[in-house]
């Protein structure tokens, strides 16, 4: 007897299963399949999102891109984090000195940050702790802003201080000191658009699931649609792989457009999402097709979404990160 989680409600059940030969003979005794669906909870989302990755210069800044959704405004902390700090993890070849911009939907600037710890340490200080955050060393160069924020859509950009390069995370994480309003307002739909380079250099985006069930998010790997949005130097070819808080691998991805990948699904998700068609090869466009999704359902935990180029290829990429309406 075997029971399997995490499938659909539409396919659970009991089911036998026998081995067969090729004319028909049985060579199995019957086995039971016990399918169990997984339960979808809307009051389980996103409570903080990250990415790293590499940050140059003009179009090869770090971009990351999120919505605050609901009614009423929402504070939330954000943090680009260089040298100083992820040194400390050993990570190489950090960026030196992040500064921190903030858009709104419109293009606008509404906030920056260059250096943290002027003006608003203590307050920063206190809601990294309260949110389980690293702390920041005082005196470092990273850049944070704690900021109310209306509904609506929002790009926190990562740049160096001086035209620098390097390795930077930047993390949205949501400061409401209480999560009685978690469904009506929300922090959802991570966005960010970096630089896939050699040895390693590659985006990795972090979620936090929280909440009491699992939650459905569709997870897309963009580089050669970017292409339809005059970037330049677009990643022809990304591979999105999906894995857990120990590391372990849980889901591949590479080339959607493909009679295994789930075209169907796909799409439809991306509509229900409000997400841009990706380019298919129906469409005949060099590269069509190449573009990496999963359409995913995880239990509350920690994960991380990595984009990387086939055969070590580099280039501009986008990872998103959306919630499925339920």
């Amino acid at each position: 007897t075997f029971t399997l989680g995490g499938a659909q409600t539409a396919d659970a059940g009991t089911y036998q299963a026998l081995v067969y030969t090729a004319n028909g003979a049985a060579l199995s005794a019957p086995s039971t399949l016990t399918v169990r669906p997984t339960i979808i909870s809307p009051a389980t989302r996103l409570a903080n999102l990250s990415t790293r990755g590499f940050v140059g210069t003009g179009s090869g800044v770090l971009i990351s891109g999120f919505v605050i959704g609901g009614t009423t405004p929402k504070e939330v902390l954000i943090r680009a984090i260089g040298s100083t700090t992820l040194g400390g993890f050993g990570v190489a070849n950090t960026l030196s000195d992040p500064q921190l911009t903030l858009f709104d939907a419109g293009g606008k600037t509404i906030a920056q940050n260059d250096d943290w710890s002027a003006p608003s340490v203590t307050a920063i200080a206190a809601a990294s702790l309260r949110l389980g955050a690293f702390a920041l060393p005082n005196g470092s160069t990273d850049a944070a802003l704690l900021i109310t924020l209306a509904p609506g859509s929002y790009t926190a950009q990562v740049a160096g201080g001086n035209a620098t390069t390097g390795v930077a995370l930047v993390e949205v994480y949501d400061a409401d000191a209480s999560t009685a309003l978690a469904v009506t307002r929300k922090l959802g739909n991570l966005s960010t658009r970096g630089t896939i380079g050699p040895n390693g250099a590659i985006l990795i985006a972090g979620l936090v699931v929280r909440g009491p069930d699992a939650r459905t998010f569709l997870i897309r790997a963009i580089g050669p649609t970017l292409n339809r949005f005059g970037l330049a130097n677009a990643l022809i070819d990304p591979v999105l792989t999906l894995h857990d808080a120990k590391g372990a691998q849980l889901r591949y991805n590479d080339d959607w457009d493909t009679p295994y990948g789930g075209m169907p699904a796909f799409r439809a998700a991306a509509v229900r999402v409000g997400a841009f068609s990706l380019v298919e090869k129906r469409d005949h466009e060099t590269s069509a097709g190449l573009d990496s999704v999963m359409l995913v359902t995880l239990a509350p935990g920690n994960y991380t979404a990595q984009v990387a180029g086939f055969r070590d290829a580099t280039g501009l990429a986008l990872i998103e990160i959306y919630e499925m309406p339920n």
